[in-house]
């Protein structure tokens, strides 16, 4: 039995008994559950293609900069992220490309001020050195005329110097020696 139901008629009732297979009975339902397992199933696999799609749209702009910055950091500042999109990631790599060329203009000018500043160092010490030989030049004839004066009078009045007087040109000679010395552009070295 697959359907009973009691029906009236005037002071009568009825009963009505229906009777069939099951397979036939369950027939549609069954059909009906096929349909909606499939329509599930596609559903299902449509969800998870298009969750990967937005996971890659997603993850791989992030990859795009993580590989940026990293050949940056390797020290090439010519790298730039390729902006596709106008979203927060596309946000993200326009700040970034910015700031990755403020660097490299950072960078650049820096390289020619440090340039700039060695060639102004070199030119200075070049000038330096003339300088010293110029100085050391003049200093030594007059110098060596001083030691030359004090061996002649030495020679001259030796024996009627009194011992101060003596001690007095030891302290000219060594002096005019010592200041010969410190003249010298290796002795400014040593000094």
């Amino acid at each position: 039995v697959l359907v009973s139901q009691t029906i009236r008629f005037g002071a009568r009732q009825f009963h009505i008994l229906v009777e069939g297979p099951i397979s036939e009975t369950l027939a549609p339902a069954i059909h009906t559950v096929h349909i909606m397992l499939t329509i599930v199933v596609i559903a299902l696999l449509a969800a998870v293609g298009l969750g990967f799609l937005t996971v890659r749209r997603i993850v791989s702009p992030i990859e795009d900069i993580a590989e940026t910055a990293r050949a940056i950091n390797a020290g090439d500042l010519s790298r730039r992220v390729v902006v596709e999109s106008r979203d927060e990631l596309g946000v993200l790599a326009s700040a970034f490309n910015k700031m990755t060329q403020q660097l490299e203009t950072l960078i650049n000018d820096l390289e020619k001020r440090v340039s700039e500043r060695t060639a102004e160092l070199t030119a200075s010490n070049k000038e330096l050195e003339a300088f010293a030989y110029s100085v050391s030049h003049d200093l030594r004839a007059p110098l060596r005329h001083i030691d030359g004066f004090l061996e002649l009078l030495e020679k001259k009045s030796g024996a009627a110097l009194d011992e101060q007087s003596r001690h007095y040109m030891d302290i000219i000679s060594d002096a005019a020696q010592k200041m010969g010395c410190n003249s010298e552009p290796a002795c400014f070295l040593i000094s």
